[in-house]
């Protein structure tokens, strides 16, 4: 519920002002998802929205339309957010968000695939303990993947999915 929109009287609520004008910056109702956690931040503009990470990608991806380097700190505490800034904004590397990146196997393995084309050294403790994601990175590399084969082991149709996608790329075990 946005109580911002509701209100009779809005400009009497806690931080209408910092709020109207992110929201006037950035111009999209998906930001006031975010305003309830408004009320908690000192500030006006976009040094509001730069202590935030999810203010801060939405900033970027809907406010400016671009890099938000104001908020990077804050997008790099955010697996989720510092993937989707670096694939969606900087259509590059994030080296920033990557030690974030490499907490989740999920992001990681994108980031991989999406972004670095290759090894992702950061995120592949977190790869290796699914074997689905062991097996797609290592197809990603089109090598071994030393880290996830233990896990691959415990799970025969990925350890023979993973040995069969070797052996086509000239790779013994």
């Amino acid at each position: 519920m946005n109580l911002y929109k509701m209100h009779n009287e809005p400009t009497q609520l806690l931080q209408y002002d910092n709020v109207k004008k992110v929201a006037e910056q950035l111009d999209i109702d998906v930001f006031w998802k975010e305003v309830k956690r408004m009320p908690n931040m000192v500030g006006t503009g976009t040094d509001v929205i730069a202590k935030d990470s999810n203010l801060s990608f939405m900033y970027a991806m809907y406010g400016v339309r671009g890099r938000f380097e104001e908020g990077e700190t804050a997008i790099a505490k955010s697996p989720s957010n510092s993937f989707e800034y670096a694939k969606e904004i900087l259509k590059g590397r994030f080296p920033e968000g990557e030690d974030a990146i490499g907490s989740e196997g999920l992001y990681a393995l994108q980031y991989a695939r999406d972004t670095m084309k290759g090894r992702f050294p950061k995120g592949e403790d977190e790869i290796a303990r699914a074997p689905i994601r062991a097996f797609l990175y290592a197809r990603i590399m089109k090598d071994r993947f030393p880290k996830g084969e233990e896990t691959l082991k415990k799970h025969n149709e990925f350890w023979g999915k993973y040995v069969k996608m070797l052996a086509t790329n000239g790779i013994e075990i």
